[in-house]
């Protein structure tokens, strides 16, 4: 009998799973709406969200990377606007932006990103330039290795995953002067534990890992990566 879903604004991560709402009956006939909106979703929706006839999703400042094209011909979509503006109902593609990152009239179209700026993503409210771009990039980082290392369990963790505040200001971390790029990591005797993933040396300004301590494995595959 579900109508309505609202998970906006709730720091969710992973990708949208291909059985997401099967257990939804009344996938023909009735209205659904589904917010999604604000998270740190990622990958691909997917193609089996068709299955829905009438349904306003609304997915936009998340990190998918595709839009299932099947989607797009869901004429019914966003209370009928898919009709009119085909995927950019949903969502605004790569490179362009919206200000509710998708196009919901003739006067709100999704707009190519000025030169020097971009939006990696679809659905995006605004464009960044190249600097915030690798910023993002190495907040992923960080982030694959806080989910890697039993995070949620160590000793400290004060501000990590706080997408309100710089990576800056996460425990342990330390960046380059004036910059958002991490220059340390500093998480010794700090309950981490599991294997440290090869991604941490992609972090271009990395110079200092201190992780003594700590019940993990680490290897150095992939430190020819290291930028310093």
């Amino acid at each position: 009998n579900l109508k309505e879903l609202y998970l906006g604004s709730n720091s969710l991560t992973g990708t949208i799973q291909f059985d997401f709402l099967n257990g939804v009956e009344d996938k023909d006939s009735r209205q659904l709406i589904v917010d999604l909106v604000s998270n740190q979703l990622e990958g691909r929706v997917p193609s089996s969200l068709s299955q829905f006839d009438d349904m306003s999703i609304y997915l936009a400042d998340n990190k998918f990377e595709e839009l299932a094209d099947g989607l797009c011909n869901k004429n019914d979509w966003m209370k009928s606007k898919v009709v009119d503006f085909g995927c950019d109902a949903i969502m605004c593609p790569p490179n362009t932006y919206a200000k509710h990152g998708r196009q919901t009239s003739s006067d709100t179209v999704c707009t190519r990103c000025p030169v020097g700026s971009t939006a990696p993503f679809y659905g995006s409210f605004e464009c960044i330039n190249d600097l915030a771009v690798d910023s993002l990039k190495e907040r992923d980082i960080l982030t694959a290795i806080y989910n890697a290392l039993r995070g949620p369990q160590w000793t400290l963790s004060t501000n990590w995953l706080n997408h309100d505040v710089s990576f800056c200001q996460w425990h342990g971390i330390e960046c380059v002067s004036g910059t958002e790029s991490v220059r340390g990591i500093r998480l010794p005797q700090n309950d981490l534990e599991g294997y440290v993933p090869s991604v941490i040396f992609e972090l271009p300004n990395l110079e200092e890992i201190n992780v003594a301590g700590n019940e993990i494995a680490f290897s150095f595959d992939g430190i020819e990566g290291a930028g310093r």
